[in-house]
């Protein structure tokens, strides 16, 4: 059987493009499927990803590319493969709301192609606080959010990473197959080491509504109480922030213990969190589960 995927994709690090890499990876080796395809978008050059054993990979589209669907469908209609697997979340392939919707329509037109489709979708905007999280569209972003999980979902199969966006999914769409798949299956869980460090981690792809403002105001009232205590701040800013972190870091300019380690690559994850104590996500709104 022969199993296209279009998934954000390693060498640009985005949280679904892990997961999209980790899954990948995982199916090359369950023996499935007799030819892999992933047809990868990536804004960025770099290495590409390996311990993919036969998997094809390619670069066939980028967020921002306005006709990323026709890039897609051409190449699928050239693969012709027994299914098509669509990793999702709503910006990825850019992040104004029209972007979004144009390239959005791509699961629904290769179901129409008559090809089988499974779309996993990381995000329910419409379970979430648009207005804190400043989604495009103003008004109308609603509006914008139903229309769109609608068009999204016409697939065979919908997966979900988290359970009460399955719950309330079966509610509202009881005709669509859906399952819960959690983030971090594809690897088994490992102890690690406890670190000597007395150090707190927050690690997302920061913007406004992350809270880390709430955390740096409150840092130097723990530090009074435990001396010892370091902040460390990791993840690359969110696109649709531009300056966000350079004003934060300007605002709360000369506080010690904090670290900012901006983009973390692959193999220093797990490092990262060996060396913390506490994870902190002190989020004011979110549309899914983080990657962390």
């Amino acid at each position: 059987m022969h199993l296209t995927i279009v998934s954000p994709f390693p060498p640009a690090i985005t949280g679904i493009g892990q997961y999209g890499y980790h899954v990948t990876r995982a199916l090359a080796n369950s023996g499935s499927f007799s030819r892999i395809t992933v047809l990868a978008g990536s804004d960025i050059e770099g290495e590409y990803p390996n311990h993919l054993g036969p998997t094809e990979i390619e670069y066939c589209w980028a967020p921002g590319q306005f006709n990323a669907w026709q890039s897609i469908l051409s190449r699928i209609k050239k693969l012709n493969p027994d299914l098509v697997w669509f990793n999702l979340r709503m910006g990825m392939f850019g992040e104004s709301s029209w972007m979004s919707a144009s390239n959005l329509i791509t699961p629904m037109l290769v179901r129409q192609m008559g090809y089988p489709t499974v779309v996993t979708l990381h995000e329910m905007m419409e379970m979430s606080d648009l207005r804190t999280l400043k989604a495009p569209g103003g008004i109308f972003a609603p509006m914008g959010a139903h229309l769109i999980t609608s068009i999204v979902t016409q697939a065979d199969v919908v997966c979900l990473t988290m359970q009460k966006h399955l719950d309330w999914f079966a509610r509202k769409h009881p005709h669509v197959d859906c399952i819960n798949i959690p983030l971090g299956v594809y690897h088994e869980p490992v102890l690690l080491d406890e670190h000597g460090k007395t150090e707190l981690l927050m690690f997302n792809m920061l913007a406004p509504f992350k809270g880390a403002e709430l955390l740096l105001e409150v840092f130097p009232s723990l530090k009074m109480e435990y001396p010892d205590l370091e902040l460390t701040i990791a993840g690359r800013e969110h696109p649709r922030f531009p300056g966000y972190v350079q004003s934060i870091k300007k605002h709360f300019n000369g506080m010690k213990g904090i670290k900012w380690l901006g983009q973390i690559a692959e193999e220093n994850v797990i490092d990262l969190f060996r060396n913390a104590q506490i994870v902190v996500l002190p989020y004011k709104a979110t549309t899914g589960a983080s990657s962390v």
